[in-house]
């Protein structure tokens, strides 16, 4: 590939997507309910028995002082609960609360149907040519995930 047409994908990822992805999901711009970040913490949050602060923020490129502001307010909810280790009381995990799968379960749910809701204007082709980019791009995640870890 030319580094024009590298150049117009990144692009398109960096801009496209993101507004894409707002663009389907959201269906009144006042109701935004919680900090993006939030959603972030939680998704990641998910798939772990607990990480330290500074391991959450490098997934999420948020820096320290910024997640423990998010922390805070996740932790004041009971979405999520700091774990002290017991050999070392300077680390400190945050792990995800029964409430806070709760929370992403019931959001996953609402904002699946936002998107069905915003899609439905599509046509069947535009629905098909979504369908198949999605997978390249699932795809294309998944072998550089692989090479990052070197598999």
């Amino acid at each position: 590939m030319n580094d024009e047409k590298m150049n117009e994908m990144v692009n398109n990822l960096l801009i496209h997507l993101p507004l894409f992805y707002q663009g389907v999901t959201r269906q009144d711009l006042n109701s935004k309910q919680r900090l993006t970040a939030h959603y972030q913490i939680l998704g990641v949050l998910e798939h772990y028995e607990g990480l330290k602060m500074s391991e959450l923020g490098e997934k999420l490129f948020i820096s320290r002082p910024n997640m423990t502001v998010h922390v805070d307010k996740l932790v004041k909810e009971g979405l999520v609960k700091r774990i002290p280790n017991e050999k070392d009381r300077r680390i400190i995990k945050v792990a995800i609360t029964p409430k806070g799968r709760d929370f992403i379960d019931e959001s996953r749910s609402m904002v699946k149907k936002y998107i069905k809701k915003n899609l439905s204007a599509l046509s069947s082709s535009q629905l098909e040519d979504i369908y198949k980019s999605t997978e390249t791009i699932r795809k294309a995640l998944f072998m550089i995930r692989k090479e990052r870890n070197g598999n």
